[in-house]
């Protein structure tokens, strides 16, 4: 008797399995175009931007539902924003600058809708030292992790 119990609960089971499939269907994997940040200083800074897209990338790979595309070329500008996530099929993408002046940095950054251009999600930070700009990064990329991890609607 076990034996038609246990085959019964194997059953039961194999029918279950596949109606519980079509009740949360995976979401909807977005991408996101993250591009060259703008760099404002007395001195040519440019070659963070590599390692800023390395940091920014490789913590927004653990969202399961995101894809993540570099624009390594130039920073762009919010109008020309739009244009360039279209053609790189992106539904998001990321622009930025930072501004060095003395021993100050400031970071700003805007995660755009490329439907509409629409910032949905701005981050803004201020540091004392030109080294904080690695926490601000870490800092974006969480905010922007746990807007993604949300379902990253707007």
């Amino acid at each position: 008797m076990k034996k038609k119990g246990g085959i019964g609960l194997l059953l039961g089971v194999l029918l279950i399995l596949p109606t519980a499939g079509t009740l949360a269907a995976p979401p909807t994997a977005k991408t996101v175009l993250i591009t060259p940040f703008r760099f404002y200083a007395p001195a040519d800074v440019a070659f963070l931007n590599a390692g800023i897209l390395e940091m920014l990338t490789t913590r927004l790979l653990r969202v399961g539902s995101l894809s993540v595309k570099e624009w390594t070329k130039s920073p762009v500008d919010p109008a020309e924003a739009l244009v360039l996530a279209q053609k790189q099929q992106a539904d998001f993408i990321l622009v930025g600058g930072i501004t060095l002046f003395d021993d100050r940095v400031s970071t700003d950054a805007r995660l755009l809708d490329a439907r509409d251009g629409q910032p949905v999600l701005l981050f803004s930070r201020f540091g004392r030292r030109p080294g904080d700009v690695l926490e601000h990064v870490d800092l974006l990329a969480a905010e922007m992790a746990e807007f993604f991890s949300a379902g990253g609607e707007p």
